[in-house]
């Protein structure tokens, strides 16, 4: 697994998650590097950032290759066609807010089976009882945590 970071916390993190490569996007040129380690691209290329780099992402994909995107929903991209068809890559958008019932249900049970197993692990940056949920935002929309806040009811 090859991940980009410029965050000190968030680079260790994925050191110890098992990350293959961790690249700094502040300081290194991501494509280089991601060709330097896969000269023939990678399989999948998930950008869950608020400005995906479309041109990045099919320097660095392979052939047949997928691209996830998670963007927020006011991004606009220029999608250059040549690269796309001739790699014959795919492009998904992915958003749990359109899934279905029985989606999210085999979703949270394969999320659960690989939590069972340690081989996704969560990074809890705070718990919070629920009555702070407002600080939990605000926290959360500053940047400054690294990981997923947990809101927990007053009575836990």
């Amino acid at each position: 697994m090859i991940v980009t970071s410029a965050h000190p916390e968030k680079t260790q993190w994925c050191e110890d998650s098992g990350a293959d490569l961790i690249i700094n996007h502040k300081t290194q040129n991501v494509n280089h590097a991601i060709k330097q380690f896969v000269p023939q691209g990678v399989d999948v290329y998930w950008d869950a950032t608020n400005h995906p780099e479309i041109e990045c992402a099919l320097n660095a994909i392979a052939q047949r290759g997928r691209i996830i995107i998670m963007a927020g929903p006011q991004h606009q991209t220029t999608l250059m066609v040549g690269p796309f068809y001739t790699k014959n890559c795919s492009i998904y958008g992915f958003t749990v807010s359109d899934a279905t019932i029985d989606e999210l249900h085999t979703y949270a049970s394969q999320i659960d089976y690989w939590l069972g197993r340690g081989v996704l692990r969560g990074k809890v940056a705070l718990r919070l009882p629920l009555s702070r949920a407002a600080e939990a935002h605000q926290l959360d929309e500053s940047g400054s945590l690294v990981g997923k806040i947990i809101l927990s009811p007053e009575w836990e």
